[in-house]
Parts: structure tokens; sequence; C-alpha cells
């Protein structure tokens, strides 16, 4: 045990060792001993999925295993793991020599720097990570134990693959008939190339041309010869997935190429999680004639992708034949830059196009200029599987988001689904973004290259430069608005809706009163804008307005719109609940709810639960506010119910007030006509009345209705100096019509209602004698002015045979100011 800890920690770095405590470290080497002293026969992998104390980090699970050592045996693992979604906190690799009897029980147990003698070498693995949700334990031991079957297969072939390289090229000595030399030369030199640790082997598989239906050439598989993962013994093997199906492969068997660079289907799960790489190499008789192919089935090094094309076989003749078809005077600044173009090319696009695809795409690049927003360049793959789209932009352009925008753009313009993507920064303040589009079906599909780069240069257009577009469009010029509004609105609204929330800012200055807009119905919800100028409004003044129109807010987003030169301006937009919801779908309901907000921020209008009406009733805010006259009327009437409860009866019966409403407005409206035909339908609002089912309702509702048939005379509709209605309202009232008053009853009674004043002048008889009084009773100043009335009849008894007396209330004054200061 000693001398396994020992072997154990072997290497360790000192950051590894601090990352765990002393418990989990022997916890960790008890595991490991545990595993390795089990029996094991060679190439029989064990691993187990474990949990964790969760003490260590936020890491709660462990994947411990023993196999044979092998080549990418820890990157093959922990590729399986990530797949799972999960980031690997910790990572553990001791290599041990391990001597087996015939059981598989371990006798010996060395670290590998010690002598040979001891045993095979086995590699011990231990990746600590945080699982994530929904982690089936079982189905990950299952994935790595086979993947490292696969491994094991691909590193057991591994020198018979490369013996079959070697192969490919010693046949290529011998020239067939009316093949060009140099092709052949360059097609070893690759080969040779390849062989030299630049291409990782992990799979083969010969084929052969045989007469299939009609007589026709087909390619098959060659029984015998299939290697790595390519084998014909493995379970599942689907060669023709990782390329192409036969059918497809076959089309180019008579091209004039010897060898062919492609893409495979699929992402490798051995060595490292990047799309496999496919070299083909035709078999060819004496005479030329195509008889097979060679397929070799890997991925390129890491080196090969930082040379140079000028240092590989095959490409550097790729790139002197652009050099040269381009004619361009050497060392001038366009044969610098189509050299730097060639130098920094993605090295798939060099290994896959042809000339002719890569001169067209390069001189393309070439010829770009610097105002250019983007250009695309688009190949298609030899055996259409997938589009090949290379996107260059200015530097300052490129966002996450728009790499993501214009990847969802092809994937939909191509009718394919996007499998790779990756950006480079190029010199010149440039960036270019490879894409590659997998397509279905033959791919055959006729795609104008120039047409849709129009369309992505329309989609992914810089939001300033849309909002210009869109303003212009609108016939708006509005420039300092461009780049005014922050990255969560543009994130969320278009140009086009940003022009419309313009155009509402630039009518608001500094201090001016917030505007509110109804923007629309989805979803059941209400979505609103509240726009100003300065400080924005607080939460706390804005939710009791919005309450108390019966809207239930759940969420609020605040953006901020700073013009150059300009004081800010905001938007808060807001969604909420409303069990009309679909009532606002009506513009003047919404255009109601717009101004009775203002007016109650602006202290024109109260905030109280009547502005419910406005989307219940569909009523205006002037209606609102007749009903609130009536209502504040009532309270002074020894109503036994509080304003709030009022409220609630009325809004809960909106279709009956708005009947009393219309009634009201039909007998004293001047633009109404006076024909019976047109006067609401007293029956029918006797018999509402009747229906409702409360007596606290029924009662409120016919003392409501009591007082619209006991008005004489209002000025309601009159309009002040300006033409807008008068923020006060009176009504004359017969008080003999009215049974919930207290008596004695004056003859006549005049009640006035504002926001910032209530007053009431009751008045015996026609002529009569009284005073005025500023009372304090804000809750029954009526009843105050009751008592001095009768109190007056006594006192003038002499004088005029009736009294009268008026009184008032002064509503919001500021507690500081006195009576004297503001007289």
């Amino acid at each position: 045990m000693l001398r396994f800890v020992d072997a154990w920690f072997e290497g360790i770095t000192l950051d590894a060792i601090a990352a765990r405590s002393v418990d989990a470290l022997y916890a960790a080497v008890c595991d490991q001993f545990e595993l390795i002293c089990e029996p094991r026969r060679l190439g029989e992998p064990h691993i187990r999925v474990h949990e964790l104390d969760g003490r260590e980090g936020h890491c709660d699970t462990a994947l411990i295993a023993v196999a044979d050592d092998m080549a990418f045996l820890v990157d093959t693992i922990s590729m399986a793991v990530r797949e799972t979604g999960a980031d690997i906190d910790w990572m553990m690799h001791p290599i041990m020599r391990v001597a087996r009897d015939e059981s598989g029980v371990p006798c010996d147990i060395r670290s590998a720097a010690e002598s040979t003698n001891h045993g095979d070498e086995e590699s011990l693995v231990r990746l600590e990570f945080a699982a994530p949700t929904g982690l089936e334990s079982d189905a990950l031991v299952e994935r790595v134990a086979h993947n490292l079957g696969d491994l094991q297969a691909v590193v057991g072939d591994w020198q018979a693959m490369r013996r079959q390289l070697q192969k490919v090229v010693a046949e290529l000595d011998t020239v067939p008939s009316g093949v060009d030399i140099d092709e052949c030369e360059q097609t070893q030199a690759f080969l040779r190339w390849l062989a030299d640790d630049h291409f990782t082997l992990l799979g083969y598989r010969q084929r052969e041309v045989q007469s299939g239906d009609n007589d026709a050439e087909v390619m098959v598989d060659t029984p015998g010869t299939s290697l790595g993962l390519l084998r014909e013994d493995r379970a599942g093997l689907d060669p023709d997935g990782y390329v192409a199906p036969a059918a497809a492969l076959d089309k180019y068997t008579q091209s004039a190429r010897i060898l062919v660079v492609a893409k495979a289907n699929r992402r490798s799960w051995i060595h490292h999680a990047e799309t496999m790489d496919v070299i083909a190499i035709k078999r060819m008789d004496d005479t030329g004639n195509v008889i097979g192919a060679h397929r070799f089935l890997g991925l390129f090094s890491g080196e090969a992708y930082a040379m140079s094309p000028r240092q590989i076989p095959l490409l550097r003749q790729k790139v002197r034949d652009v050099v040269a078809r381009a004619a361009l005077r050497p060392r001038s600044h366009s044969a610098k830059s189509l050299r730097y173009i060639l130098e920094t090319f993605p090295r798939d696009e060099l290994f896959q196009s042809s000339e002719d695809e890569l001169y067209n795409t390069v001189m393309g690049v070439l010829g770009m200029r610097e105002t250019e927003r983007l250009r695309l360049f688009m190949r298609r793959d030899r055996y259409a599987r997938f589009f090949s789209c290379l996107v260059y932009m200015p530097r300052e352009r490129y966002t996450l988001e728009l790499r993501e925008q214009i990847e969802g753009e092809l994937a939909r313009c191509l009718d394919g689904r996007a499998q790779e993507s990756d950006a480079q920064f190029l010199r010149g303040a440039l960036v270019r973004i490879h894409y590659q589009i997998a397509i279905e079906g033959d791919g055959e599909g006729d795609f104008d290259t120039r047409e849709l780069e129009a369309h992505l240069m329309a989609a992914t257009r810089a939001w300033p430069d849309r909002f210009a577009a869109a303003a212009q469009h609108a016939g708006s010029l509005m420039p300092a608005y461009a780049r005014a509004f922050d990255a969560g609105y543009r994130e969320r609204f278009s140009a086009e809706a940003a022009v419309d929330d313009a155009r509402v800012l630039a009518g608001i200055d500094d201090g001016d009163t917030p505007v509110l807009q109804v923007i629309g119905v989805a979803d059941g919800d209400v979505q609103l804008k509240l726009y100003g100028s300065g400080a924005e409004m607080p939460l706390s003044t804005t939710m009791p307005v919005l309450e108390n129109f019966g809207l239930s807010v759940h969420t609020q987003r605040p953006y901020l719109i700073q013009r150059p030169g300009h004081a800010p301006q905001w938007i808060h937009e807001y969604e909420a609940d409303h069990p009309q919801a679909d009532a606002l779908r009506d513009a003047s309901r919404g255009e109601s709810i717009a101004q009775a907000f203002a007016a109650v921020i602006a202290g024109t209008a109260e905030n109280d639960g009547l502005n419910r009406l406005i989307i219940s009733a569909g009523f205006t805010p002037r209606q609102v506010v007749l009903v609130r006259t009536i209502t504040r009327y009532l309270l002074q009437t020894e109503l036994p119910f509080s304003p709030d409860y009022i409220q609630e009866q009325l809004a809960g019966h909106a279709d009956l007030v708005a009947r009393f409403v219309a009634l009201f407005e039909f007998r004293f409206g001047p633009d109404r006509a006076a024909d019976d035909g047109a006067a609401p339908d007293q029956d029918e609002i006797a018999a509402m009345l009747d229906a409702v089912a409360s007596l606290d309702a029924d009662r409120v509702l016919r003392a409501f209705h009591g007082v619209i048939n006991a008005t004489l005379r209002t000025n309601y509709f009159q309009p002040d100096a300006h033409g807008q209605a008068k923020p006060y309202v009176s009504i004359k009232l017969d008080p003999r019509d009215m049974p919930e008053l207290p008596r004695p009853l004056p003859m006549f009674e005049t009640f006035v209602y504002a926001p910032e004043v209530e007053g009431v002048h009751l008045r015996g008889g026609k002529v009569a004698r009284g005073g005025l009084r500023w009372s304090d009773r804000r809750e029954d100043f009526r009843t105050e002015v009751l008592g001095l009335m009768k109190a007056q009849m006594v006192k003038n008894a002499v004088i005029v045979p009736v009294g009268a007396k008026g009184g008032f209330v002064v509503k919001n004054a500021p507690s500081e100011e006195s009576r004297e200061a503001r007289q």
C-alpha cells in the first residue's frame, strides 16, 4: 500500500495537492487502490462513478478507472464526461506497472518509472466534477467503456494502419498510364507528411470497383481490410455514415484527382472532440483505370494547423497555382496581402477546396473594400453534405450575439443546421467567421451567394443603422436617438419600435409629466411603456396608480436613453395582468388610461379605485370624474360605508354604473337629442338594480342612481376658456328625491368637487340668507353645514323666512401652510 501511495503521488503538482484536503486525498487513494486490486484481464477496463460528500469545492461526483495504458486514454475518458455537460474540476492520472497472476489479481504494483521487469503499464484515472442534472451514472460508465473499446481497436491497429499508409506511398512509385507524374509525386509527399505524425490514424478501409446493376461500376468494401474504427467486427459500424453514402462517393470515382481530403460526418470521441478527416486515395491499374480506393479516417494534428501551407505538400502547390494565376506584381501591396490571406486561410478549406474554389474565394477577399459591412463566400461540400461559409466583417461589428444571429440565418436560408463555427481576428481590423452548415437530402438546390449575402447584411445591420433606416422610412430624421438607447433596449426591441418610442420621447422635455402608453395585449398580458425625461419615476409612485386601474404589474424593465448634450431620458416597460385584458385591444381605452395617468401624476385627478372603470366599463377620464363627484357626495350623506368599499361596489357593477352615466349624459348633455327614443331605459335599470344580490351593493347603487335622478343642473359639460373640461364639477340637487339624506331637507343643494377642494351649499328656500365656512371636517363637512343651516334659519327668522349655509374643505394642502398664508 505504501509503495502504491508513493507511486500515486509521483509527478503530481503542488497545486493539485493543495486543491484537495488531506481527507479527500486519502479517500481518493483508497478508492483507486481498491479498484486496482480487483481481478482484471488484459484489455478489460474497470470503471466506477460514485458520489462525493460535496465538501471539496463544488464537485459532487467522481469517475475512477483502471485500464491498460494507451495513447489518448485520458483525452477519451475526459471527452465522455464533458459530453454529459459536466466541467471537470480535478484530475489525477498516475501510471503503474502491475504484475497480475493468472486470475488477474495484482501480485506486484510499482511506479511506471521503475524497471520494466515488473509487469505491464496500467493507467489510473480519477476525474472529479459537478454532475449535471439528470446524469445517469450507469450510462456514463457504459459510454466510457465503449469509447475505451474503440480506443483499444485504434491503438491495436495503429501499426497496421501506418504500414498500410506506407504501402500506398509505395504503390505510387509506379505511375499509371495517363496519370500526371507531378500529381503522383505530390500525393506521395503528402502521404509521407501525414505519416510523420501530422495525422492521427483512427481507421482504414479498402474499397474496390465491381460491376453492379446494368453493368454500372460501383465501389464496395474489400473484406478483411478494415482497421481501427472501420473494423468490420465493430458493433454498430456504419462506415458510410462517417463520410457519405456509397452512391454519393461513387460520383467522384471518375474525377481527375488522385487524392481527396474531406470532412467526415461525425466528431471524434477519441483524442479530440473535432470533426474527423477522411483521406481517400484512388487505386489504379497499370493502364490508369480506377480499380478501387484507400480510405483513411483520422484527425490532423495541431502542428498541421499551425504550419504554413507553403510547408505542407499538396497545399504548397495549390498556393503556388493561386499566386501564379493572380499574376500580381511581386512585392506589391496586393501580392503581400494575398500571401497573408493564404497563410491565414482556414486550413480545412485549403485541404478541401478545389483550385478554382480557392482562387475565387481568396481573390474576393483581396478585393474587399474597407467600407464593406459584410462579405460571404460559400463552398458546397463535394459530397453535398454541408456548406462551408466564410463571413468577413469589420472587427468593430463583431459580437457573439451577431455571430449566433448569422449562424441562425444561414441555417434557415440553407435549410440545414449549424455544425461548427469558428471566429478568427485578422490583420486590418477584420474578423472571419467560418460556419459549417449541414444539409439534408441531396443538397442540390441552387443558392445565390450574393443574394444570401445581401440578406445577411440586411438581417445583421447594426442597430443604429437599422434605426436610421427605419426613421427615414417613417419620415422622421432623429440622428440623436440612433445610438442613444441602451444595450438592454436594443436587445429587446426592433429599430422600428425604437422610432415610435423616440417620437414620444422627442415631445417630452426635462421636468414634463411622464407619458404612459398601452402598447398592446399579448398572451393575456397588458404591455405598457412609461416615458420620461430627467429623474426617473420611482416604482413607489407608479405602482399605486397602475394598481388602481386594476392592473397587476408582474414585470418591469427600465431602459436609459442618453442623447449627447441632452438630459437623460428613460422608458419603463411594464407587463401586467388584468381580468379584462382583451378590452384594452380597443385603442380608445388605452388612450383613456394614458390621459388618466397623466392627470393623476400632475395632481389634476385623484388616484383611487374608480379609475378601474376605464378598463372595465370603457369610461373616459372625464366620466370617471363624474362618478367620483357623485361618490364623494354620497360619502357626505352619512351612507355607512367607507370610500374604498363604495368604490369596490361601483367597480364590481360596471355595466350598471355605465347606464347611470349614460342617463346623466342624456339628461344634461348639450349634444344629446331630447327625444324619448334616445333615453336610457329606466325599466331596464330598475330590473338590473333588482337583480343585485348584495344588500350593501344594492344600497350603494340605488343611492348613486338617486343622486342622478335628483340632479337639476350641472357644469359638467362646460369648457373652460381654453376649450378644456373644467377642473371642477358642480351639481345642483333636489334633496326631496334622495331618500338617504338626513333631515331636515333643504330646498336645494349644490355640491362641488375638485381634486383639491370639495364643498356644499344648502339652501332652505328660494330666498335664503347665510355665510360660507372653511371646514376641517373632511369626512362629514355636510353634517356640519346642515347644523349651521338650521341655526341660521332660527337666527334669521325675523329677517327672512329661511336660512342657508355653505362649507368647503381643502384637500392635500401642505401641512406647513396655515389658513392665513393660503388666504
